[in-house]
């Protein structure tokens, strides 16, 4: 492990600074203490995980003794499209992101139905990855319908509420207004906006779209990209608590040990 470690820096590998030092001093530094081979090893290819088609309902639950029951819903969309970033976070800020949203005022607050609810579009970080649809919810074993039945029957009936949504444009775009991007967050916002190939601070994309778009604008992207879908719910709870006759209607259901999950 301590060889594998001296190893780290024969590889190709970038160097961020942030700081007050002129570059030049820097540069001397570096060159001083991060000692480098003549010729630096390349960096061997990522382990490509194939990201599976969800073209039917399938739960994949496991056992895990616990109290509550926690539950990923989860649709891969389509592949990333710089276009849906700012449509995708006014959605999420209304819908499902904070304490205001649809999902948790729906689920956690008016019906109880939950501890902790959110639901989100998630845009790809790289170009050829996947969008998706992703929701989680924290819920008691014998709310598991329910909840289910709650989530699904937002997304695909999204309730309309001038009001909420004008909040959750107006909280988005203060968001934007009060966020500094400082320290190393500079290099993995750059890092991220690189692989996507973007070449400027695409919160501005989004703080435009949030002064401007209307709630026809907001449901034409729901109806597009998140309603009618098709899930993959990933669920953990203790087994003597599960329906599993439930799980049978929400999907094909497969159990999983931990070899299956972890590989060991």
């Amino acid at each position: 492990m301590v060889g594998l470690v001296h190893d780290l820096t024969s590889y190709e590998h970038l160097v961020f600074y942030y700081g007050n030092q002129a570059m030049d001093t820097v540069k001397n530094i570096l060159s001083q203490y991060h000692a480098l081979p003549e010729n630096m090893k390349p960096t061997a290819d990522p382990i490509e995980y194939p990201e599976l088609d969800i073209t039917e309902n399938k739960v994949y639950w496991t056992n895990y003794d616990m109290v509550q029951l926690n539950m990923v819903m989860l649709s891969k969309e389509q592949a990333f499209d710089q276009s849906l970033i700012a449509p995708s976070q006014v959605f999420n800020e209304y819908f499902g992101g904070g304490m205001g949203s649809l999902v948790f005022q729906e689920i956690r607050e008016a019906k109880a139905l939950a501890y902790s609810a959110y639901a989100a579009y998630s845009v790809a970080s790289e170009p050829d990855k996947a969008n998706y649809v992703f929701t989680f919810i924290a819920t008691q074993p014998d709310k598991l319908k329910a909840a289910v039945d709650g989530l699904l029957g937002l997304m695909n009936d999204m309730p309309k509420s001038e009001k909420s949504f004008n909040e959750a444009k107006s909280n988005l775009m203060k968001q934007i207004e009060t966020e500094r991007i400082t320290k190393t967050s500079i290099f993995w916002n750059y890092y991220v906006n690189q692989k996507r190939n973007i070449d400027y601070d695409i919160r501005k994309d989004v703080y435009e779209l949030a002064k401007t778009m209307t709630f026809e604008e907001l449901q034409a992207f729901v109806n597009e990209h998140v309603k009618d879908k098709k899930f993959a719910y990933v669920i953990i709870g203790k087994k003597e608590n599960l329906d599993v006759d439930l799980l049978k209607t929400m999907g094909t259901v497969q159990e999983l040990n931990l070899e299956e999950i972890f590989g060991y």
